[in-house]
């Protein structure tokens, strides 16, 4: 029952980096385009 929540959670990690990392990719295109 443990292993699938720590899939689980390891996918979700991974979803949150995914977005962590275009978030930062078109904050830094729009900074670097505004500055």
């Amino acid at each position: 029952m443990e292993v699938p929540k720590i899939i689980e959670v390891a996918i979700h990690t991974l979803q949150i980096e995914k977005i962590h990392t275009e978030f930062w990719e078109t904050f830094w295109e729009t900074g670097e385009g505004g500055s």
